[in-house]
């Protein structure tokens, strides 16, 4: 037994080497890998600032863009639809018309003497009180109609499903005395008159244009009347 130790304690001697050199090994490759995980950990992270990056770039691509198309469809001064989204939806609320045998009114609205705002306080103020006065009508409008800034003074109220004539002169009264109530500005008290020409589909036009003289028409008639209204057909009553 004695003879034999020494050889059993060199193949325990040659176990645990062996032993060692596979923990070392396995340590080797434990660490390989987590070096690796560190460096997939490393790309992922900056992959995902990248496309975060990428995102806000993007969404600040289409926020630029909305608001570019925002801007090209309304008034700068005002904030109100502008001539091109006012026809846009006079033609749609025609084509609605048309298709359901519907009436609409188109309101063709202009500021009396507005020029002598301009003159004397000058255009700042004048864009205060032009923005003033298109808030009062953005508030009165109905969901489905539609207030715009035809350019300078003038305005334009399109009124869908009408009903009754008298339901649009009701409006017009509405319109002239939300227009007319004193506004301060900087100080200083402004009253502002407007006069009203009225056009109805389909006796007063049928396309864009039309209506929009027609009522164009009717409101330099209304300038000579106390009312300060007027509809288009009574010009060939008159």
């Amino acid at each position: 037994m004695t003879s034999n130790e020494p050889e059993t304690k060199s193949a325990t001697t040659v176990n645990l080497e062996q032993t060692l050199s596979q923990n070392e090994q396995v340590q080797s490759t434990v660490a390989k890998c987590g070096q690796e995980l560190s460096e997939v950990n490393v790309q992922l992270k900056d992959e995902i600032a990248e496309r975060k990056t990428l995102e806000s770039e993007l969404s600040e691509s289409l926020l630029a863009e909305e608001e570019a198309r925002r801007r090209s469809l309304h008034d700068e001064v005002t904030g109100l639809p502008n001539r091109a989204l006012l026809r846009d939806r006079l033609e749609h609320a025609l084509a609605q018309a048309k298709r359901n045998s519907l009436s609409l009114s188109l309101l063709f609205i202009d500021l009396d003497d507005f020029k002598k705002v301009n003159d004397s306080h000058g255009h700042e103020v004048g864009d205060k009180v032009l923005r003033a006065i298109a808030e009062r009508l953005q508030s009165s409008v109905r969901a489905d109609d539609t207030v715009g800034r035809q350019g300078g003074d003038e305005f334009v109220y399109l009124i869908l499903d009408l009903e009754k004539e008298n339901h649009v002169e009701k409006i017009a009264k509405k319109i002239r005395n939300t227009i007319s109530a004193t506004c301060e500005i900087e100080g200083v008290p402004f009253t502002v008159k407007a006069s009203i020409g009225i056009a109805i589909y389909p006796q007063d036009g049928r396309t864009p244009e039309e209506l929009l003289k027609s009522a164009d028409k009717a409101m330099y008639k209304a300038k000579t009347k106390e009312a300060g209204y007027c509809f288009f057909h009574e010009l060939s009553a008159s």
